[in-house]
């Protein structure tokens, strides 16, 4: 489909997919947050059976870790929402 827009319409910001809005400082924020809480949740997994001194559950960690993720997504996503709301 890109293919047969003109070279301006695809680099301008108003094309769809364009981040418009919320400044990109903060978007890069949150998702720097949102990265931070996954690798954390993981970290505490690990350590958890460190101490306890189990063998690593990796399932265990991975579950964790996408629970966190999907949880944080839609954290994301009321945030964007309101932020978006309040311009």
């Amino acid at each position: 489909m890109l293919d047969h827009l003109p070279e301006e319409q695809r680099a301008s910001p108003s094309a769809p997919g364009a981040r418009r809005g919320i400044g990109s400082g903060l978007w890069l924020v949150l998702w720097a947050l949102w990265t931070l809480a996954v690798a954390i949740a993981g970290y505490l997994g690990w350590r958890a059976d460190i101490l306890a001194g189990r063998p690593y559950n990796l399932l265990g960690m991975a579950i964790d870790a996408v629970m966190v993720g999907i949880i944080g997504l839609i954290v994301l996503t009321v945030i964007e929402i309101r932020i978006e709301a309040r311009r």
